[in-house]
């Protein structure tokens, strides 16, 4: 019995000290260059079962996916993205990794589209139109430029169109006797009217007494010679509540529209690029140059110096009663409508009356509530943006115009259809601005060249080729709308309830008009930023933060687990893998030492052992 018990005891000591010598290797602790002769053997098991069991550490250890993993279940335990700790955690069922790697792994394509869209929001359409937060005073805004037209293009007691229509309308044309003056006047003035002869182009080669050339020398002139005169259409003009000369604030200004008047309006030195306009071509000149007009106080400047106009309450306005003659109506010319027809636009933009315009009846007596449609751009939206982004121009800045000094985009518009009708037709309407040399289109082919290049550039932007005839809105803008209200008028019959009227007041037609703004004070829009760059980021980090808990401490722990974590981590490893193969290396030597002592032993036999013989 103490035999076995002396047998276990030696046994579990031998089984702790091969313990300790393995657990002294796998701590890596200098082996020793020299192991006990008494425990050689066992020494030599111990660093073979070391040695396997080192290189099974070191076939694990050194595997790209352990060491990822390893990383990774760090990662997890210290992450801030919910959902991610579930992923790494050591004694996590298989199960619970893959459904929670599926709920983060939609998390994910969820933020990607909402972040994306929110991208494709900012890129697109960066800009955003609101209310100023400050309301805007009249007296800060320019009175609205008022252009007035009637529809007699020609006076019939100065020209009578309608007898010379009848003439070549008939089948003997070729015999119809027409004076050389009239025949040269309607020729000059053949684009205004609406109807031309049938045969007019005919007799006009039989006569062969037109100059193309002087007609258009002389366009403006026979215009004004037959049109009514501005004391004739303007009968009466009242302004900031005192009775004025007409002549005194309405300018004549040439429209599609013939010959018209304009009130508060820009002089052609400030509108135009003079030196690029044939000379003939009639522009508005007075005297009056543009001031400020924006409420501030300039030192020696009264209020009668400041240009464009302004009112200083809603109340005031202008009041314009207007005329005109029955006998003075030729209806072949100007059309079975006869009215005046009224445009409210800015100072420096050239009034197109066919486009845009009210058209005010006759004998009636109107009041025009003026709104006006302020825009302004922010300064940072103009900074960071282009003009293809932002939706706006900075006129005189970003784009040049060929016959404006003033960009806004309806100058734009004409300034195009100008050059392109030039380009195309060779000659170009009476309207339009016209370069030097470059004829007015009378026939009837040029008209309708016109017409297909006005139609072709409303085709670009039908089909989203060209915006508005390439002319994007101008960042800072004024425009005006007007509610009208109006009720009939019977000045006839008031005269002569007064004992006023005569034979001559039954042929006479009168309108009567009042302009004033709507409010006293108007809130102005503006162009800003949809997001600035913190709004964006601000937006991004919401849509993280509410689906996966991201903040930007979470986004620097990634950038530190795969850069800086994982360098110190691989630099370890590599430390680690050189002192095992070290480690590895002594026990080779040391199992080595130990193989060939032992193969000496086993050459020598028990007869070695013997004592020596002696003969």
């Amino acid at each position: 019995m103490k035999t076995k018990e002396k047998t276990k005891f030696a046994d579990e000591q031998t089984n702790n000290e091969k313990d300790n010598e393995m657990s002294s290797i796998d701590k890596e602790v200098p082996l020793p260059s020299q192991p006990h002769q008494g425990n050689s053997r066992l020494a030599g098991l111990a660093s073979r079962v070391m040695k396997m069991k080192m290189k099974r550490r070191h076939s694990r250890y050194e595997r790209p996916i352990y060491a990822f993993w390893e990383l990774f279940s760090d990662y997890s335990e210290f992450s801030t993205i919910h959902g991610v700790r579930y992923m790494g955690e050591k004694k996590r069922h298989i199960t619970e990794r893959l459904w929670w790697l599926f709920v983060v792994l939609c998390s994910i394509v969820v933020c990607c589209i909402l972040v994306y869209q929110t991208w494709l929001k900012w890129q697109n359409t960066p800009v955003i139109v609101t209310f100023s937060e400050e309301s805007t005073p009249v007296y800060e805004i320019p009175f609205p430029t008022v252009t007035i037209c009637t529809d007699i293009k020609m006076k019939q007691t100065k020209l009578n169109f309608t007898d010379v229509w009848h003439k070549l309308n008939k089948d003997g044309y070729k015999n119809a006797t027409i004076k050389s003056e009239d025949l040269q006047m309607i020729h000059s003035l053949s684009p205004i009217c609406q109807h031309m002869p049938a045969h007019f182009e005919e007799y006009i080669k039989l006569s062969g007494l037109i100059n193309e050339t002087d007609s258009d020398a002389r366009f403006f002139t026979n215009a004004k010679q037959v049109a009514p005169s501005l004391n004739e259409i303007l009968f009466r003009c009242t302004w900031h509540r005192q009775d004025v000369n007409c002549s005194d604030i309405f300018n004549e200004v040439l429209t599609d529209e013939g010959i018209c008047f304009a009130f508060n309006y820009h002089n052609a030195s400030e509108i135009y690029n003079e030196h690029m306009l044939d000379k003939s071509y009639h522009v508005t000149r007075h005297n009056k140059k543009s001031g400020y007009w924006n409420g501030l106080k300039v030192p020696n400047m009264t209020e009668s110096d400041i240009y464009p106009y302004r009112v200083l309450s809603g109340s005031e306005g202008l009041r314009v009663d207007l005329r005109l003659f029955e006998f003075d109506i030729d209806y072949v010319c100007s059309g079975p409508v006869q009215s005046f027809k009224i445009l409210l636009h800015s100072a420096d933009e050239v009034p197109q009356m066919k486009k845009y315009y009210y058209r005010i009846p006759l004998d009636h007596d109107t009041v025009m509530a003026v709104r006006p449609n302020i825009m302004n751009t922010t300064e940072r939206l103009i900074e960071n943006y282009n003009h293809k982004e932002r939706k706006c121009i900075v006129g005189g800045v970003e784009k040049q115009l060929i016959f404006f000094k003033k960009y806004t985009q309806r100058n734009c518009q004409l300034d195009n259809l100008a050059f392109r009708t030039t380009a195309k037709c060779k000659c170009v309407t009476f309207a339009m601005p016209r370069l030097p040399n470059i004829p007015i289109c009378r026939k009837p082919s040029q008209l309708q060249c016109v017409k297909t290049v006005e139609n072709s550039l409303m085709q670009q932007i039908l089909n989203k080729t060209a915006i508005s005839y390439n002319c994007l809105p101008a960042c800072r803008s004024v425009s005006y709308d007007a509610e009208i209200s109006m009720a009939r008028l019977d000045r006839y019959n008031h005269q002569r309830a007064m004992g006023q009227g005569g034979k001559l007041q039954r042929k006479r037609r009168y309108t009567r008009v009042f302009i004033s703004f709507k409010d006293e004070q108007f809130f102005s829009s503006r162009r800003a930023e949809v997001y600035t760059t913190i709004d964006f980021i601000a937006n991004c980090g919401g849509i993280l933060g509410l689906f996966m808990g991201i903040s930007i401490l979470s986004i620097v722990e990634i950038v530190y687990f795969s850069t800086l974590r994982l360098g110190c981590s691989l630099r370890k490893r590599r430390q680690n893998k050189q002192r095992r193969l070290q480690q590895l290396k002594i026990l080779d030597e040391m199992n080595a030492g130990e193989q060939n002592e032992q193969n000496e032993q086993n050459n020598h036999s028990d007869y070695d052992n013997l004592p020596e013989m002696t003969y």
